[in-house]
C-alpha cells in the first residue's frame, strides 16, 4: 500500500451518517468511476448484512467494485460524535473506510485487520494528533 493509498482527515465538522458517506465519497477519489447513488447503496447493503461497528464508537464501512484500482483506506474522525447513525450503532467516534477492488489481494485487508485488533492502536486513532495517526498508519500499512 502506498502512502496516498490512506487518507486520514481528523475533526472533521460532520454532524449525522448523510455529511459522513458524502464526506467518504467526496475524499476517496472514485467520482469518475461510480456514482454517490451506487456508493451508498453498496454501504447500506453491506451494513444490513451485520454490524460494521469495530469497537464502540468505531465502524469499518467496506465497499468492493472492480472499477477500483487498487485498496484505499480512508480513516474520519468527527469533530463531536455522530449520533444514532443506526438501529444498532447508536453513535460514531471514528470511520475507517476500507474500499478495495472485486479480486484485489487480500494482504492490505489482513494488516489492516491485524492493526485494528489492537486496544491501544484503537484509542490512539480516536484521541491522538494527526502526526500521530499518521505515524501509526502509515507505519503499519504504507511502504
Amino acid at each position: 500500500m502506498k502512502n496516498d493509498d490512506v487518507g486520514i482527515y481528523l475533526e472533521q465538522p460532520l454532524t449525522d451518517k448523510k455529511s459522513a458517506l458524502k464526506f467518504l465519497y467526496d475524499n476517496c477519489n472514485i467520482k469518475d468511476h461510480i456514482s454517490h447513488n451506487f456508493f451508498l447503496e453498496n454501504l447500506e447493503k453491506r451494513e444490513k448484512q451485520g454490524s460494521i461497528e469495530i469497537a464502540e464508537g468505531v465502524i469499518l464501512p467496506h465497499f468492493e467494485h472492480e472499477a477500483l484500482t487498487r485498496t484505499k483506506i480512508i480513516i474520519i474522525r468527527p469533530l463531536e460524535s455522530i449520533k444514532n447513525w443506526s438501529s444498532t450503532i447508536s453513535k460514531v467516534d471514528l470511520v475507517i473506510a476500507l474500499l478495495y477492488k472485486a479480486g484485489d489481494s487480500l494482504n492490505e485487508i489482513k494488516m489492516l485487520m491485524k492493526m485494528l485488533a489492537k486496544d491501544s492502536v484503537i484509542e490512539s486513532l480516536k484521541n491522538e494528533e494527526i502526526e500521530i495517526v499518521n505515524q501509526i498508519i502509515r507505519s503499519k500499512l504504507c511502504k
